[in-house]
């Protein structure tokens, strides 16, 4: 059950990749985050400098963050050695653009669950339309495991190839 954690305190993520400010509304199988895009974001910079629209990739990351948060508050609140990871993306679709100063609304909704994958249905609005939509696979994971499954450079653990 929710208590009122912020997204940070329910996700492994922190600034400058969390990508939720705040819970708005949550029921046992969806969830609804918001995030107000700061004007200071790395990518500003660089992508699409001219007119600073997010990656669709930041967007999609703040829809699984959604998802894990909504996994966290139903079924893995007290658990602290399991984390979820996104694992497919399929059916995305971008329809239009953002930048700083805006507010999204991220919806998550479990769609289905078989043991620790979860299905989601996803969407990010702003100004009541749609922006960004996708279905989403994450996978409640071990976190030691997949820690000890990470892809380490060579030069990192002191072999060369």
């Amino acid at each position: 059950m929710w208590t009122g954690l912020s997204p940070g305190q329910l996700l492994p993520h922190k600034p400058p990749f969390l990508l939720v400010d705040q819970v708005i509304d949550y029921s046992e199988d969806r969830l609804t985050a918001g995030r107000t895009i700061p004007d200071n974001e790395p990518w500003t910079l660089a992508h699409f400098p001219f007119l600073q629209i997010t990656p669709g990739v930041v967007l999609l990351e703040g829809l699984a963050q959604t998802c894990g948060i909504l996994i966290r508050i139903t079924v893995a609140a007290s658990e602290t050695s399991r984390i979820g990871v996104l694992v497919s993306v399929k059916n995305a679709r971008f329809l239009g653009a953002v930048g700083p100063g805006s507010e999204l609304l991220y919806r998550a909704e479990i769609s289905r669950r078989v043991l620790d994958l979860f299905e989601f249905t996803t969407s990010a609005s702003c100004l009541g339309k749609d922006v960004a939509r996708a279905e989403l696979v994450i996978a409640l994971t071990d976190a030691e495991l997949l820690k000890s499954q990470r892809c380490i450079p060579a030069a990192q653990h002191g072999t060369h190839s």
